[in-house]
């Protein structure tokens, strides 16, 4: 009996493959294209914008008709111009940096208008009270140095305070705007992608109103600056 047992052989137990031995799994394909996709792509492709249903800034005629409606907007900034005749004359430091003070505040809001979509996209509250806090605590930063730019060209005090009240000015209403434009276009089922060329349009005209308002207050019609 024992030399049959040694004899006869025994079945093994089968063996489970561990992890390393295990068969890669291939990625699946679309029956369409026959491209093997990754399930990251499958998985963004269930993601939904909450914009989706209101977007039009990649068609062409909603595309068109704001920018023409905001070509025809922007000429107002030239009869504002026009209106201060006098004082751009006799205090050219305000043409000087007209464009900083214009570009500055339309910089400011397309960079909130940015954050704003994005996080409309996302499905997140836009806090218009938060985005202006962070356009004060961009003036802490860009006052100083439109002042310093303004010093170092040897403008006056009073030319000098004109230009970076102004840039204070523009700064918080940018921040202000930049969040609540696309807000308000999303309440009004509006792509809010269309606030992006609007804030520029917006900030130009009034950054022209605030430097010339200003300018009225702290500079003398027959040339202090």
């Amino acid at each position: 009996d024992s030399k049959s047992d040694r004899s006869t052989p025994r079945h093994s137990q089968p063996h489970d493959p561990g992890p390393e031995e295990a068969a890669p799994v291939p990625p699946q394909s679309t029956a369409s294209t026959g491209i093997p996709s990754h399930p990251l792509n499958s998985a963004l492709s269930e993601l939904h914008s909450s914009t989706e249903d209101m977007e039009s800034m990649h068609l062409f005629w909603p595309r068109a008709s704001c920018l023409v409606g905001l070509l025809l907007v922007q000429s107002l900034s030239s009869l504002i111009m026009t209106g201060f005749n006098r004082l751009f004359v006799a205090n050219p430091v305000l043409v000087f940096f007209l464009t900083m003070i214009v570009g500055t505040g339309g910089n400011v809001g397309g960079q909130t208008v940015v954050m704003a979509v994005r996080k409309l996209a996302l499905g997140e509250e836009v806090g218009i009270c938060w985005e202006t806090f962070a356009g004060l605590k961009l003036c802490a930063v860009l006052v100083p140095v439109a002042f310093i730019r303004c010093w170092a060209q040897q403008v006056s005090v009073p030319g000098s305070m004109t230009v970076a009240i102004s840039v204070l000015a523009v700064t918080v209403i940018g921040a202000l705007l930049g969040a609540g434009l696309p807000k308000t276009l999303f309440a009004l089922s509006i792509d809010p992608a269309h606030a992006t060329p609007m804030i520029q349009v917006v900030m130009d005209i009034l950054g022209v109103c605030i430097i010339c308002f200003t300018g009225l207050l702290l500079l003398d019609k027959t040339g202090t600056g």
